[in-house]
């Protein structure tokens, strides 16, 4: 039996409702941008250790896992990877410098990353199943 939560899954958790505090805080730019941060910060090194650990990339490009885990692998790598342009947006904004469009674009693709972060974090507890 699968415990109910594992400590990869608590931290996911945090992370996750460190993120959603930030986007909730949008709008107050110095509360935004250091939660934001310490979310993708806390999202990256938990790909880091679980890819130290367990080899999650070769797990996961190896197809071994059901739709739903395979489904969780996608959405959060694409919230990963989504995070590089955000966070040049939003660096650039925050330096003011950025102009309407790049801030647009830092919208909408921060909404985009939120919504695959979400995603997969909602597909994360499909892996309770698996021995993680």
């Amino acid at each position: 039996m699968s415990p109910a939560f594992t400590p990869y899954m608590l931290w996911a958790t945090v992370g996750f409702l460190v993120m959603c505090a930030g986007l909730i805080m949008r709008r107050q730019r110095r509360v935004h941008v250091p939660l934001m941060l310490l979310a993708i910060a806390m999202d990256l090194s938990l790909v880091a250790l679980l890819e130290i650990e367990r080899g999650a990339v070769e797990t996961a490009v190896s197809f071994r896992l059901g739709v739903l885990p395979q489904l969780h692998v996608i959405f959060s790598s694409l919230a990963t990877f989504l995070y590089v342009p955000v966070v040049v947006l939003g660096f650039r904004r925050w330096r003011g410098v950025g102009s309407f469009v790049e801030r647009t674009w830092h919208i909408r693709l921060g909404l985009l990353a939120f919504s695959c972060r979400a995603l997969g974090f909602l597909l994360m507890f499909s892996l309770l199943d698996r021995k993680i």
